[in-house]
């Protein structure tokens, strides 16, 4: 710096002491570059990441270094320019206070170099190319620096209002644009029903098995109704457990953008049947730590949550946070429960004869069935839904063969290794809870050609003061099953299984089984009693020749799918890095009629931005930027090319008047006038200060002739005429021609001075 300082004011000295700093800076960044190389994870560690140990401080040495280097050829650059010394004495100043306020290792010695060179710098610009600003800057800057490092202690210091306020700022940012980290998503595993097993020597998820489930208050619930509240949706079932492959994307709940796909997501936009739905609204509060999800109702019309907590939802209708819920988050819902009856039963019946442009991929994703299945419960399927008419009758019958033939327990055999869950829970011990009864409710439904897809959330029965307090006695599992014109319809087949013990709200006590429907549902649907223990279900069928219906099986999936996007599995955690399906576009549940989603691979979810609203803000950022820009290289132009300044900028007489003169030619050309061939300057003059009405023109171009071709000295008159004149023609400017003249002047400028007519 003090190199710099005395080098700094002549062509020679200052080549040198910049090819030293140039010389410097090259020699050391080859020597570090694995410090280098390291930067971009020091970056990656500040948005959350990890970073090793060993390469966190030659990351760091270098990107200060780095920065080092910058300040010391700004510095340099101001020194050069003499009039920016006192800018120069400034900066150093306040990065000498900076880095004694921001490092317990800062030495004050080590700026004495810059203070010398600041100090040289001053000397040397002697004369009237001394900076004015510089005298008065630098006893002020030099009593400042001295004060402030007295009073300001060395090393990291915070106002603890100031800084609380810049995290919470932060995080709401970071929640709202900067939202990629996988999540883990609910499962009742948590909540004392602990599914696992032993498969090919690994221990995975695996249904059944005896729960105990946990007594610890989880949320309190305020409802004007009975709920199901949703947290996990599972699309595929694998024979011992229910994992995901459907194609996710995810979306911030409140991006106006995506109201659209919000509104398909959750069932919305479907027409609302008279009698068929039900408004509920409800307010929950967290009372226990857990994992992000949200736990709502089907069909949600409105949810409501602090806007500094950012809220996000998938494609399969799962509401979370970006981080896990903590005692008191609390939000409102209102939502539309279906009322199972004949309007709803009609209702669905209508939707039945309207044209589904999703369908086949819903019954791709959602109808598939692994191998392993017991043949007997093909038939079994056949023979409940023999009289039932339509998809909403083949699905009731499932849940009143379910409650009524089946018993519910929380004791119960895990499974033998090998054997179907649902023919182990259907044919061997008809015994078992929620997770049984909603498996079970699933798999009959895919048999009946019906999407089915399995659910576990809470179900909350309000007391008669309209609250409840949930606990893992009240996680719950049941089905949904999608109908034409409806969407998703929850089945929940616990609720009405004999063998309740009549305690509690959720698995312990079932949920809408056959007691939350309508007294008017139609005589037939109950079907035939259920054979005894000994008998096989559905052995008479096959004993007479029937066979089963053929075992679906899941479509192939896409193999070109982006690799580079972000994989999760949603058993145990639940990932949807952001992808963007494009504005307006359906979620793979729902999507386009023209333009289906592709699959993707099983156990992947597509990789999402949170939003394009960070993006759009910031795309609208840039534009105005760049008009600010704009505007200012117009303005900067506009200045450079107006004839005033450029008259009064001129070196003689003679070259001011050539000024003004190409200026109102210029002008005038924008109005349709220009001299003709072998009009003379005092004829075309003449004309158009007759037609302009501006006499100063007319007088201004003759003395302009005068002197071009009669050697006479131009008069300081002529010049104040040829302003005036060319003021006039520039007022008389329509505003067409006044903008298309200023768009000249900033492109192309006022002309020729030089060869003028």
């Amino acid at each position: 710096a003090a190199l710099c300082g005395l080098l700094a004011h002549g062509g020679g000295p200052a080549l040198i002491a910049a090819a030293a700093l140039a010389v410097a800076a090259g020699a050391y960044v080859p020597a570090h570059m694995a410090g280098f190389r390291a930067i971009p994870a020091l970056a990656g560690s500040w948005s959350g990441g990890e970073i090793d140990p060993a390469l966190s401080a030659p990351a760091a040495a270098a990107l200060t270094t780095s920065l080092s280097f910058l300040l010391g050829a700004l510095f340099f650059a101001l020194l050069y320019r003499r009039e920016t010394v006192s800018l120069a004495i400034l900066i150093l100043f306040s990065t000498l206070v900076a880095s004694h306020a921001a490092s317990l290792t800062a030495s004050i010695p080590a700026a004495l170099p810059g203070l010398a060179a600041g100090a040289a710098a001053f000397a040397l610009t002697a004369g009237p190319t001394r900076d004015g600003a510089a005298a008065r800057a630098l006893l002020p800057g030099i009593l400042a620096v001295c004060l402030a490092l007295i009073l300001l202690p060395a090393g990291r210091v915070t106002w603890r209002p100031l800084e609380n306020a810049a995290n919470r700022v932060r995080d709401v940012f970071e929640q709202y644009f900067g939202f990629t980290r996988q999540r883990i998503a609910f499962s009742i595993n948590e909540q004392g029903y602990d599914h696992a097993g032993e498969v090919g020597g690994e221990v995975v998820a695996m249904l059944g098995g005896p729960a105990d489930p946990h007594q610890d208050a989880v949320m309190r619930v305020t409802a004007s109704d009975e709920l199901l509240l949703r947290g996990t949706v599972r699309s595929t079932y694998t024979g011992y457990s229910w994992v995901d492959t459907a194609p996710r994307s995810r979306y911030l709940y409140y991006d106006l953008t995506r109201a659209r796909v919000r509104d398909a997501v959750f069932g919305a936009d479907l027409p609302v049947a008279d009698g068929a739905f039900r408004e509920a609204r409800a307010q929950v509060e967290i009372l226990k730590e857990g994992t992000s999800t949200l736990f709502a109702p089907v069909r949600l019309t409105k949810f409501e949550l602090p806007l500094s907590t950012a809220l996000y939802y998938n494609t399969a209708g799962e509401l979370f946070l970006t981080r896990e819920v903590q005692p008191g988050d609390a939000y409102a819902l209102t939502a539309r429960l279906p009322v199972h009856g004949n309007a709803l039963r009609n209702a669905a019946a209508r939707g039945e004869a309207q044209d589904d442009p999703q369908w086949q991929q819903l019954m791709a994703v959602y109808g598939a069935l692994p191998e392993g299945i017991d043949p007997q419960v093909y038939a079994l399927t056949m023979e409940i839904t023999k009289d039932a008419g339509t998809a909403y009758d083949r699905a009731l019958a499932i849940m009143t063969y379910l409650t009524r033939n089946t018993r519910y327990t929380l004791d119960v055999e895990y499974p033998p290794l090998g054997r179907d869950f649902v023919s182990h829970f259907l044919l061997d011990t008809r015994a078992g809870y929620c997770s049984y009864y909603a498996s079970a409710m699933a798999v009959l439904g895919r048999i009946a050609g019906l999407p089915t897809r399995y659910v576990e959330g809470y179900l909350a029965r309000p007391g008669a003061d309209g609250t409840a307090v949930l606990t893992g006695e009240d996680a719950h599992a049941w089905a949904e099953i999608y109908f034409r014109g409806l969407g998703w319809v929850p089945f929940d087949a616990t609720g009405g299984a004999t063998g309740r013990s009549g305690q509690g709200s959720g698995d312990r006590d079932g949920g809408q089984g056959e007691d939350a429907f309508d007294d008017d549902a139609p005589e037939g649907l109950t079907p035939s009693p259920s054979p005894t223990e000994q008998d096989a279900p559905g052995s008479d069928l096959l004993n007479e020749g029937q066979t089963p219906s053929p075992t679906p099986t899941i479509p192939p999936q896409d193999e070109d799918q982006d690799e580079n996007q972000d994989e999760d599995q949603d058993e145990p955690e639940d990932s949807e890095p952001p992808e963007d399906p494009g504005d307006g576009e359906l979620p793979p549940e729902l999507p386009p009629e023209d333009e289906p989603e592709p699959p993707v691979p099983p156990e992947q979810e597509s990789n999402d931005p949170p939003s394009p609203l960070p993006w759009a803000l910031l795309g609208l950022l840039l534009l105005v930027l760049l008009a600010a820009l704009g505007v200012l290289w117009a303005r900067r132009r506009l200045r450079q090319t107006d004839p005033i300044a450029l008259c009064a900028e001129a070196k003689d007489p003679d070259q001011a008047a050539m000024i003004l003169y190409r200026a109102c030619l210029t002008a005038l050309a924008f109005t349709g006038q220009a001299p003709a061939n072998g009009e003379s300057p005092e004829a075309f003059a003449a004309r158009v200060a007759n037609q302009q009405k501006c006499p100063e023109y007319a007088a201004f171009a003759e003395a302009v002739a005068r002197r071009r071709y009669g050697r006479q000295p131009l008069k300081k008159a002529d010049l104040a005429a040829g302003r005036k004149a060319y003021r006039g023609i520039e007022r008389a400017l329509r505003r067409g021609e006044r903008l298309r003249y200023a768009v000249h002047r900033m492109f192309r400028g006022l002309g020729d001075f030089d060869r003028i007519p």
